[in-house]
């Protein structure tokens, strides 16, 4: 929490104005020459910029909240990946701290998410990028719940709060590809699997439709099918089906191949399509849950794939991007982030 007094302070019992942006303590604070800006760093390794400004018809010292000011980017995103992520053409959207960012590109403005009382664990966005998910990661203070809202980007107003008495830390979220039911996967050792639905599809009837432990091993993403829940990770890949509570059946990982961890997937037609640890892309027949094809695609981790029309594009460790056929895998073109496109 970041505090204003008005000045002079002469008591600790002063009155102030809080400020919420960070996840953590907020270990440094700066104002600029001029007073016109603020600038706070948290031990959640975020900076943040806040715009002061001062009441004239009470004499207030205030920290500006509105969406085009309070801060900017920065965020220790060393345990999250894919978070960025497009709200809208001209809008990409990501976490920082307690705080998700929405900045437009097209005319250089941001707005704010700011419902979150501890650092965000992890995002999501619908298809048809109307609402947002975003979830807590693990409060330090066990009587606060960790909460998942669901909101509304374009005008950065909550609609729907999840919550549940076992939900502990948000590590991956996903929604359904009908934008009915969200997935989260949690950070705890069971990697517990809760699955929230709505009937009218508004978000305001959202209630807890299914509940799983996810098993001891690391869970690196989540996705939906059309009638199934994936998720994958170290030497294991799960599909998980609705018949109505949740029940799993393993996809078929060779001995050879329990080595590496599977870090991100995309469906492509009748078959799931993973990354690895080790650069290599892995497709699997959903019908029999059984690698089809295993060939390497990048010389370092792959952490992002997407399946599109114009075909698979995946994102390694290295910074590349490449753009392959979905029937040949052929490269069709790749991109050095920040250096030259090939």
């Amino acid at each position: 929490v970041v505090r204003t007094y008005s000045y002079p302070c002469t008591s600790t019992r002063s009155n102030y104005l809080p400020y919420v942006g960070h996840g953590g303590a907020v270990t440094s604070v700066v104002i600029l020459k001029g007073g016109s800006h603020v600038v706070t760093v948290g031990d959640d390794h975020a900076i943040m910029i806040w715009r002061h400004e001062v009441d004239d018809n009470h004499g207030d010292s205030l920290l500006s909240e509105r969406k085009e000011s309070s801060l900017v980017n920065a965020v220790d995103a060393t345990d999250m990946y894919r978070t960025a992520l497009y709200a809208s053409a001209d809008q990409i959207m990501y976490p920082t701290s307690g705080v998700c960012v929405l900045f437009d590109a097209k005319r250089s403005t941001q707005s704010l998410f700011q419902r979150h009382d501890s650092q965000i664990g992890a995002v999501a966005i619908s298809t048809s990028r109307q609402l947002v998910a975003s979830g807590d990661s693990c409060s330090s203070d066990v009587d606060v719940p960790t909460i998942i809202w669901i909101w509304d980007p374009h005008t950065c107003t909550e609609i729907a709060a999840l919550s549940d008495s076992r939900l502990r830390g948000v590590s991956l979220l996903a929604f359904s590809p009908d934008e009915n039911r969200l997935a989260c996967i949690c950070s705890d050792e069971n990697h517990r699997i809760f699955v929230w639905s709505t009937i009218n599809g508004n978000w305001n009837d959202a209630h807890l439709s299914a509940y799983s432990m996810g098993g001891h091993e690391s869970i690196s993403f989540t996705q939906f099918t059309q009638t199934q829940l994936i998720t994958g990770g170290r030497n294991n890949l799960n599909f998980w089906s609705f018949s109505p509570t949740l029940s799993v059946s393993k996809g078929i990982v060779p001995t050879q191949s329990r080595d590496y961890m599977l870090l991100c997937g995309a469906m492509m037609e009748d078959k799931f399509i993973t990354g690895t640890s080790k650069g290599s892309f892995v497709t699997w027949d959903l019908a029999t849950k059984k690698i089809v094809r295993e060939f390497q695609a990048h010389n370092s981790s792959v952490t992002s794939l997407c399946a599109c029309p114009e075909g698979i594009i995946s994102g390694s460790a290295d910074g590349l991007i490449t753009i392959l056929s979905s029937d040949t895998f052929q490269k069709k073109r790749s991109f050095d982030v920040g250096t030259k496109c090939t």
